[in-house]
């Protein structure tokens, strides 16, 4: 290819691309899939910027710093307008924690590394989607981290051996193609978010650059094409966020892609005809500013409502999100897209360079500043601030305590709380649940005179031999080796009389989270299960029980149970309602606990007297007759929807003391 001829089918390939993940993103059915139009960006980006390059080539040499300059002018303006709308909207809608988490969202996204923060936070703690205005700027990142070392290859290449560009090319394609199923296999979250197992999306595009089909009669033009059509819109159907992806299965977008783009290079195909019509282009030219404004507009106003959106709202969303898109499009993309010094362009690379990396410095500086200042807290009034700011308050996921290794535990390298003079007379075996009541627990021991080992596995249920596994991910074997070096560290020391077992246990033996937020097919396993599912779970938590009794025979083995789940991020919704002003009911029920409690209940109390269990139930402590609240006297009990603030687990202190106050 040695020219750069527009071409109509492309744009309307780009519209079929941004169609299925904008569905995808606002959730109508049936588009699971339709993650898969980033794929198809990716190919389509591959195949123009090579395109771009082999031009510049034959007019000389390939300019590095004239393509930075296309890519500067082609990505920043729109970019940086979505940033500051979401940095804006989050200063007079976000909960203090919220906005924290978009200040650091926004230093990685003008970065280009969010998709590395996105990969490093996924896991136990990591927000939902929902809570990230910014996660889309990952497939952003990919393509620059691609683009900061491919100029730089054909470059080098086109001078010394051109002819060997496809080849090299072809081969790195190989190479990260194998890697990303390889890392699919061991870090899923990563084949996804890293671009060592992307590039080869992007190459492929490349490849069809470089060696455009030979010769083909419109026949097999018009079946490529539809073929291509056909494998893009069946993935985005038929793909589910269940399904194992990119890896093996990312061939199907990419390829159709592929074949819509190559079928395109003979007049008349059908397929390009069709992607030719004007609405299509018309929607594949604003696609860029479509993706960057789509998904913050959803995320606000599904935070706003607190809730899932209306059919009707959607449809309002996905209005605005276009309205949005055509107006940073035409006003935003268009003005920046040439520069004004036409007959000398080398003048307005320079200027153009130092604002971008002027604005590049003032939005890291502003995410920096919300994420060091906690997110702004004294913006909010009074009654807002003092329960919002209760997502501060706790020792979950801040303790140094927490996950440590077998081999630490094995050691005695393990924290305490309570009286530091003591000898440990008890030990807490707990899941993050635990960690979050460990100030009540310390309160209690220390008005005691009693001291306790720590031994706290946040996403792991203190039984022997249980093991995790949500539904789309690998059993985590660290949970058994942890849990079991935790119990034989207590039983090596003969002083420690009593165990306290604290875990979400509902999750477990439901196999479901609860809230709002729910999810389902949580699943717990052991050597004794043969397939993993709900009726299993309840097996499985009875046979840990009395596995880790019978480990820990002769000590007083206490089971804390009873704690409510709210159906709400407390802090999140209780300080929202109060910031706009709303009357919203955030307390569980009393009989919606009791239903979610009740066969933990029944099957602690079964196993009670054969296995000398001492259950404390925490219902009584936490709930009236008729309510569990979320607050009390304006501040919040919760850190989230399940995990205590510090005041919270304060205000159990008493429980506690009566499990400590005698061994």
């Amino acid at each position: 290819m040695r020219s750069l001829d527009y071409r109509s089918d492309i744009d309307g390939l780009r519209a079929v691309a941004i169609t299925t993940v904008v569905l995808f993103h606002a959730g109508i059915w049936p588009f699971t899939g339709g993650y898969v139009g980033v794929d198809v960006f990716f190919v389509i980006s591959g195949y123009l910027i090579t395109s771009i390059l082999i031009a510049d080539a034959g007019a000389g040499a390939p300019s590095i710093l004239r393509f930075y300059e296309r890519r500067i002018r082609r990505i920043f303006p729109a970019l940086f307008a979505m940033l500051l709308f979401v940095l804006v909207a989050g200063l007079v809608l976000f909960m203090p924690f919220d906005l924290r988490r978009v200040g650091m969202q926004t230093v990685a996204a003008t970065a280009f590394a969010s998709n590395v923060l996105f990969w490093l936070q996924a896991g136990y703690f990591d927000a939902s989607a929902v809570l990230k205005p910014l996660l889309h700027t990952w497939s952003l990142a990919v393509e620059e981290q691609y683009y900061f070392a491919y100029p730089l290859l054909v470059a080098a290449v086109m001078r010394r051996a051109p002819h060997r560009l496809f080849h090299i090319v072809a081969g790195i394609a190989a190479a990260s193609f194998v890697i990303g199923i390889a890392q699919l296999s061991f870090d899923p979250i990563g084949a996804f978010y890293l671009p060592l197992g992307r590039a080869w999306q992007l190459m492929l595009g490349g490849m069809l650059a470089l060696r455009p089909p030979a010769q083909i009669s419109a026949r097999v033009a018009h079946t490529a094409g539809l073929a291509g059509l056909a494998l893009i819109v069946w993935s985005a159907i038929a793909f589910t966020a269940q399904t194992p992806f990119p890896g093996l299965n990312a061939l199907a977008p990419c390829i159709g892609a592929a074949l819509i783009i190559a079928s395109g290079h003979v007049p008349g195909a059908l397929a390009a005809r069709l992607l030719s019509l004007p609405a299509i282009v018309g929607l594949g030219l604003i696609s860029y500013s479509l993706y960057l404004w789509h998904w913050p507009l959803i995320v606000f106003a599904r935070y706003a409502l607190m809730r899932e959106m209306t059919a009707i709202e959607t449809a309002g969303i996905m209005a605005l999100s276009i309205g949005a898109a055509w107006a940073s499009w035409r006003y935003v993309e268009q003005p920046f897209r040439r520069p004004r010094a036409a007959h000398d362009p080398a003048r307005s690379r320079a200027p153009l360079f130092a604002a971008a990396a002027g604005a590049m410095a003032l939005s890291i500086a502003a995410g920096l500043a919300l994420f060091r200042l906690d997110g702004l807290p004294g913006r909010l009034s009074p009654a807002a601030r003092d329960v919002a700011v209760g997502a501060f308050d706790t020792a979950l996921g801040r303790s140094a305590c927490d996950r440590k290794s077998a081999a630490d535990i094995a050691a005695g390298n393990v924290c305490t709380l309570g009286e530091e003079r003591a000898e440990p007379s008890f030990a807490v075996l707990a899941d993050s649940i635990g960690i979050a009541m460990l100030p009540g627990i310390d309160a209690a021991a220390r008005a005691a005179g009693r001291r306790g080992l720590i031994l706290t596995q946040s996403g792991c249920y203190p039984l022997l031999g249980v093991r995790n596994r949500p539904s789309n991910t690998s059993p985590r074997d660290a949970c058994s080796s942890v849990i079991a070096s935790a119990v034989e560290l207590v039983k090596s020391r003969p002083a420690i009389g009593t165990v306290m077992l604290i875990g979400r246990w509902a999750n477990a033996t439901e196999g479901s989270t609860f809230g709002v937020d729910a999810t389902s097919d949580w699943f717990i396993l052991d050597q004794q299960t043969r397939e993993p599912g709900y009726d299993e779970n309840r097996r499985v938590f009875q046979r840990g029980i009395i596995r880790t009794a019978d480990a820990l025979a002769g000590r007083r083995l206490v089971i804390v149970h009873g704690l409510p789940e709210q159906r709400f991020n407390v802090p999140r919704s209780a300080g929202l309602a109060r910031h706009l002003g709303r009357l919203v009911e955030i307390d569980v029920t009393r009989t919606e606990l009791e239903a979610r409690q009740a066969w933990v209940r029944a099957a602690v109390t079964n196993l009670r007297d054969p296995y000398k269990l001492q259950p404390i139930d925490l219902t009584g402590a936490m709930c009236s007759e008729a309510r569990c609240p979320a607050t009390r006297d304006g501040r919040s009990l919760y850190s989230d929807d399940n995990h205590l603030t510090r005041y919270g687990a304060l205000a159990l202190a008493p429980v506690f003391a009566r499990v400590l106050g005698r061994q």
